[in-house]
């Protein structure tokens, strides 16, 4: 349903619908009533032109959220709010520079987080604290040819977690930091180029 539809908005939905795909369309805002009737486990909202998502436009049985390729900046607190149930979140290929402190504090059922291909420099420890070890989590590094750079130091408590198994670093290679800890406190990275 509505996939390359041509919507600028979303449209009204009938409360028993379990999927809703409303891809490849062009929507560039979700509203706080969008999807909150629906008992829906699956939502697609890839490749339209979506820059902000209201505070409650989603409800609490959603599964998996599909948000790439949009024009995303922020990821906030408001955004996710109440979707303890989300195993599969996809943000992947948006224009993201930043995820608050909290946005992700209830995706405690979250397995999969895709934020490659974003513009995000840093990434907190902080994030990750209510959301479970066994994260399978695909991020971007900075590759030799890249001009998109982490901040190393940002990216090091990654590789000392239980999550480090689980991460892929860069679509199609690995590239992971290699830490050094001189204190606690302190970090340093090198990275190391690992083609598969």
């Amino acid at each position: 349903m509505g996939q390359h539809q041509g919507y600028s908005e979303v449209p009204r939905i009938q409360t028993n619908v379990l999927y809703v795909d409303l891809g490849y369309n062009d929507i560039t805002t979700i509203p706080w009533h969008a999807f909150k009737p629906l008992q829906c486990v699956l939502i697609n909202l890839n490749a339209n032109r979506i820059s902000d998502i209201a505070s409650g436009a989603f409800n609490a049985p959603l599964r998996r959220l599909y948000l790439s390729n949009n024009d995303l900046s922020f990821l906030t607190r408001y955004m996710l709010a109440g979707l303890s149930n989300l195993e599969e979140l996809y943000v992947n290929n948006n224009q993201i520079i930043r995820i608050e402190r909290g946005a992700l504090d209830d995706l405690t059922s979250l397995k999969v987080l895709k934020l490659h291909g974003n513009k995000m420099r840093q990434l907190s420890q902080e994030l990750f604290k209510r959301i479970p070890k066994s994260l399978k989590l695909n991020i971007t590094m900075s590759s030799p040819d890249d001009s998109h750079v982490w901040s190393c130091d940002a990216l090091c408590w990654l590789r000392r977690e239980e999550l480090a198994g689980n991460i892929t670093w860069w679509h199609g290679a690995k590239y992971a930091p290699r830490c050094e800890s001189r204190a606690p406190w302190e970090a340093h990275c090198q990275g190391k180029y690992i083609s598969q």
